[in-house]
């Protein structure tokens, strides 16, 4: 399989992701511990707020994207044009001691917007520690 740092446009540490547990037309499930990382680069003087979830569904949904792209139409940009239903039950991301389950479903996807919803949980827990609706532009 492709390295994920192959197929995301980040670099270096910028990867957030560690594993893609599955992948599927209408779903993704992938997994990371670099929540825990002192170098993770959007840590502040304080730890990891919570609002670095979304860059962490992003890039869920981006994988998501690329992984069910068909023939060579991957597109050359997309962006977040809105978040709805954001939800989170906790401030930081860097004192959870256990690994990040990022899970993603796509609900729609018209000719150049797709709506997700995802969730961040960790392993054993029913409750998510965040959870949002997201629509993407893609072009």
């Amino acid at each position: 399989m492709t390295a994920i740092s192959e197929l995301l446009p980040h670099q270096g540490k910028m990867v957030l992701i560690d594993t893609i547990v599955s992948c599927d037309e209408n779903f993704i499930v992938c997994k990371t511990r670099s929540h825990q990382s002192q170098s993770n680069p959007l840590r502040n003087k304080t730890g990891l707020p919570i609002s670095a979830c979304l860059e962490y569904g992003a890039q869920a949904l981006a994988l998501h994207g690329i992984m069910n792209r068909s023939g060579d139409t991957r597109p050359k940009q997309a962006s977040i044009i809105a978040i709805k239903k954001a939800n989170w039950s906790r401030q930081w991301l860097h004192n959870i001691d256990r690994e990040l389950i990022i899970s993603a479903k796509l609900e729609t996807k018209l000719d150049t917007v797709a709506k997700y919803s995802f969730s961040i949980k960790t392993e054993n827990s029913e409750s998510p520690i965040y959870q949002a609706e997201v629509s993407v532009s893609l072009s």
